[in-house]
């Protein structure tokens, strides 16, 4: 018999309302307890624009809630108090997903794909496809991009105020800055799973822990960011009232 506990949740036009009502809540994790992110959708307008999506961007955005569900399911209480960083780099994927293709390919592919074997390219060709690369598939680009195209003038602000309350990223005064930070915070996660990613900063937390004080360095509050991050997703594919 199938364990329903850890089957990963399949999104479907009729039950996509109650993804963002629920599990994406249910599932940010903030100082070892589930913290509410929610997204209030009109339950009747929401369907119907799913339902206008061409048929390639429904699969693109079911397919998008599909992998950041299963990166989410496992990160859970006993996580804490890695979870927490974890889930920015979740959430730095999905904004890559959404800006991007859902299949990554590296420059030497794309040039393998782009440039014809047989005849010999100009620098300046050369040049331009390796622009165009960076422009589909980095990082830093994808996220600028998506602040400033979906995120609306007050959520940066909400954001940068929030910012102000985590010691190492206090410094972040403008969405460059924080786009600056957040490229290296997830590429040494990824690239070298560097511990400095979880806590890169000298300033603790003393965290009381049974009987044993633990310290750990403070990070980004995931559930904070979530909801805001999500309602740019869903602008990008063209939901404007959230």
């Amino acid at each position: 018999m199938e364990d329903k506990s850890t089957a990963l949740w399949q999104p479907t036009d009729q039950n996509i309302c109650e993804y963002f009502d629920d599990v994406i809540g249910s599932k940010a994790w903030e100082k070892g307890k589930p913290s509410e992110a929610i997204i209030e959708l009109d339950t009747t307008k929401f369907p119907l624009f799913i339902a206008s999506l061409s048929q390639l961007d429904k699969e693109k955005l079911l397919e998008i809630l599909r992998r950041y569900d299963g990166c989410m399911s496992a990160i859970n209480e006993n996580a804490f108090p890695y979870g927490s960083a974890l889930q920015i780099t979740v959430l730095t994927g999905l904004i890559e997903l959404t800006m991007g293709k859902i299949t990554y390919i590296t420059l030497a592919e794309y040039l393998d794909q782009n440039v014809n074997k047989d005849k010999l390219i100009s620098k300046e060709n050369l040049n331009e496809l390796i622009n165009s690369y960076y422009v589909e598939y980095g990082q830093r680009k994808a996220y600028l991009k998506f602040f400033n195209d979906y995120i609306t003038d007050n959520e940066k602000k909400q954001i940068l105020d929030y910012l102000k309350n985590c010691p190492e990223w206090k410094d972040c005064d403008d969405i460059k800055s924080f786009v600056s930070q957040l490229e290296p915070y997830r590429n040494k996660f990824v690239h070298e799973l560097s511990p400095e990613t979880l806590w890169p900063y000298q300033q603790k937390l003393i965290l009381g822990v049974g009987f044993r004080p633990m310290e750990i360095y403070p990070t980004i509050s995931p559930p904070y960011l979530m909801g805001i991050i999500w309602r740019g997703v869903l602008r990008k594919f063209g939901y404007v009232s959230v």
